[in-house]
């Protein structure tokens, strides 16, 4: 048995892939959307990627400093405040809002990126290998309920004939 911890980090670390996929899926159709270039339309896909990057090693001392509990708590309210960010941006058609809102929800992403170490820390001695997959293979798996509930999503809009801009906006509020 791994324990109440190891599989909350998994399905933490589920959520995390699938809003990371949903955010790489949707952010380069609305910076087509919103940005005063079309050449700039993935810029706020870049700058996720960048704040993803400039969060990983940092987020691994903070851990040292703070430990893994305050840190991703740290890294949740940076995420969240990055959704309602995004979601404000895109009513506003902001669009340098809208990459400072990606660029917050990279770091959330990156700081994310520690809760397999977290599982291993958290887990009966020998089942270091088991708890990382269960932490890496939990993404994996939420994919499926991910992809069932866009279907379902998509009946639905297509029933209540909603646009298309509305849908990108209750991306960043699932």
């Amino acid at each position: 048995m791994l324990g109440l911890t190891v599989w909350g980090l998994s399905l933490g670390q589920a959520l995390l892939v699938t809003g990371n996929i949903l955010l790489v899926s949707v952010t380069a159709l609305i910076g087509n959307k919103i940005s005063p270039s079309v050449g700039l339309a993935t810029v706020p896909v870049a700058v996720q990627f960048i704040g993803l990057m400039s969060a990983t090693l940092p987020a691994a001392l903070l851990v040292r400093l703070l430990g893994r509990k305050a840190v991703f708590l740290i890294g949740n309210i940076i995420g969240l405040f990055g959704a309602a960010l995004a979601y404000y941006a895109l009513l506003q058609s902001d669009f340098w809002l809208f990459c400072f809102s990606t660029f917050l929800l990279g770091v959330a992403i990156g700081i994310g990126q520690q809760y397999r170490f977290a599982a291993i820390e958290n887990c009966p001695e020998g089942k270091g290998p088991q708890a990382i997959s269960l932490i890496m293979g939990g993404g994996f798996w939420l994919q499926y309920l991910d992809l069932a509930l866009q279907f379902g999503q998509n009946i639905s809009f297509q029933m209540y004939n909603i646009s298309v801009p509305s849908r990108l906006y209750s991306s960043y509020m699932q």
